[in-house]
C-alpha cells in the first residue's frame, strides 16, 4: 500500500470515495492543490479507478502521481486540465478511455505502460505540448483523433483504428 489515507484525510483532499467498488472522485468543490498523489486505499479498502471529470475542481493541477492499485480510468478524468504537465500511468490500465487527457494543453510527457491495449478517441486531443509520444506494441486499437495536434508519435505495433497519425518506426 504505496499512499494510503484515511476517510478524514481523503475529505481533506475533496475527494469521494465509493468502498464498494473502489472508485476515487472529487467532491466538486475548488482546490488549489498544484500536485497532488492519489491513495492507494482508503480505511483499508483498494483505490482501483478513477471516475469521470473527477479532477473538475482541481483547477490549477500541475502534476498527479496515480497508484499501481488504479487499473481503470474513467472518460475524460482529466479532461481540460490546462496546467497539467505530468502523470503517470499505472501498470494495470488496459484502456486509456474516450477524451482521458484531452485539452491538456500544457502536458508535456506521459509514459505509456507495456500492457496497455486500446487507446480511445481523443484521448490525448489537443495535448499540444505533448512533443513524443512512445505507444508500446502491446496497443492493438487506436480512436479517432486520439492524438490530434501531438507532434510526434512512435510505434512499432499494427494497431487498428481510424487514421491516427502515428509515424512507424523511428
Amino acid at each position: 500500500d504505496t499512499n494510503p489515507m484515511t476517510l478524514r484525510q481523503a475529505g481533506s483532499c475533496n475527494f469521494t470515495f465509493d468502498a464498494g467498488s473502489g472508485a476515487l472522485g472529487t467532491d466538486g468543490h475548488f482546490n488549489p492543490a498544484r500536485d497532488i498523489e492519489l491513495p492507494s486505499s482508503i480505511d483499508g479498502r483498494r483505490v482501483s479507478s478513477v471516475v469521470s471529470y473527477a479532477f473538475v475542481s482541481y483547477t490549477f493541477l500541475e502534476s498527479v502521481l496515480i497508484p499501481e492499485s488504479v487499473t481503470s480510468l474513467e472518460p475524460f478524468a482529466f479532461y481540460d486540465k490546462v496546467h497539467l504537465k505530468r502523470v503517470n500511468i499505472p501498470s494495470g490500465v488496459r484502456t486509456l478511455p474516450d477524451g482521458l487527457f484531452a485539452r491538456c494543453r500544457s502536458l508535456t510527457a506521459v509514459s505509456l505502460p507495456d500492457g496497455l491495449e486500446e487507446i480511445c478517441g481523443e484521448a490525448f486531443y489537443h495535448c499540444s505540448s505533448l512533443d513524443t509520444v512512445y505507444i508500446p506494441q502491446s496497443v492493438r486499437t487506436v480512436g479517432r483523433c486520439a492524438f490530434l495536434n501531438v507532434p510526434h508519435i512512435i510505434y512499432r505495433g499494427n494497431a487498428r483504428g481510424f487514421p491516427w497519425g502515428a509515424t512507424i518506426g523511428n
